[in-house]
């Protein structure tokens, strides 16, 4: 099952979908949930795979969707002893199962690059296309009067080519990567 989760993380990262991945990295028997179980959940709340039964999943949807708005990895606990000593970075909940275990998943958003959209074809559009590019935004490069051969470079590839269709107007072009150009 662990493929095909990946396999639908890698369609949603393609398609600039946000979602976190759910990973059971420990548990304390009994639970239903095992060491590697893997599920992802989208913004809207969809669940695909498997962390756990009912327990689980209403408090991984809950962690999930804020991670994927603050953008923040999580450690989740749960487990019927809330005593425990607190640990930086843990969230600590109630195991509401009468089963009684404990398992600690790890929550890790997935988030579309911002997009930086550059009009023009001056020096100040060509060095915004070639920082933005460096600190990993999806750069669009909008120049009316720019030529196939005019286009400037950047090396990024999130301002490459698998930026994917950027319009369909002619004249809207992309920057291309190209590594000799930026060293």
């Amino acid at each position: 099952m662990n493929n095909r989760i990946l396999e639908k993380a890698g369609e949603f990262l393609s398609q600039n979908v946000p979602f976190a991945l759910a990973t059971v990295v420990r548990r304390e028997r009994p639970t239903s949930g095992e060491p590697g179980d893997k599920a992802i959940i989208t913004s809207d709340g969809e669940f695909l795979g498997w962390i756990g039964g009912s327990c689980a999943q209403p408090t991984v949807l809950q962690e999930a969707k804020k991670a994927i708005a603050d953008g923040e990895p999580r450690l989740v606990v749960l487990t019927p002893n809330l005593d425990e000593e607190p640990r930086e970075g843990v969230e600590l909940y109630r195991m509401t199962c009468y089963s009684g275990g404990t398992m600690e998943i790890y929550i890790e958003p997935y988030l579309p690059a911002p997009q930086l959209l550059v009009c023009g074809a001056s020096p100040a559009a060509e060095a915004l296309v070639k920082i933005g590019a460096a600190v990993g935004f999806k750069v669009i490069l909008i120049d009316p009067s720019a030529t196939e051969g005019k286009v400037f470079r950047c090396r990024n590839g999130s301002a490459s080519d698998r930026a994917g269709k950027i319009s369909e107007h002619p004249r809207a072009l992309r920057g291309r990567r190209n590594q000799r150009e930026l060293g």
